[in-house]
């Protein structure tokens, strides 16, 4: 399972998929802002909801869409998920590195 952050229109997605590119197609149908993948990580499917829950726990009070949403710079999202994978102690897959990041940015 993957653990993503998409941006758009100053806003920033965090939540977890095992397709991650078809996950943004999803999103993209009737979306105005031109949506794109910034972030991911592979997380063990048995953490994945949890490093999802605690990452966006970390981020504070969505500002829209069900609590997925929040008006930040994908950075900081990014650094909510590699804290949150450290905090369930998931590290393993992660591809964790001296800079606080995970997986790939793009």
């Amino acid at each position: 399972m993957k653990i993503y952050v998409i941006k758009g229109g100053g806003f920033c997605k965090i939540g977890r998929a095992k397709d991650v590119r078809r996950r943004l197609r999803g999103l993209q149908t009737g979306n105005p802002f031109n949506l794109r993948i910034v972030f991911e990580s592979e997380v063990p499917d048995e953490e994945s909801f949890q490093v999802e829950q605690v990452a966006h726990g970390i981020m504070g009070t969505p500002t829209i869409h069900g609590g997925e949403w929040f008006k930040t710079k994908w950075e900081l999202a990014a650094r909510a998920v590699t804290a949150a994978a450290k905090q369930v102690g998931t590290n393993r897959g992660t591809g964790i590195d001296g800079l606080g990041f995970a997986g790939s940015q793009k």
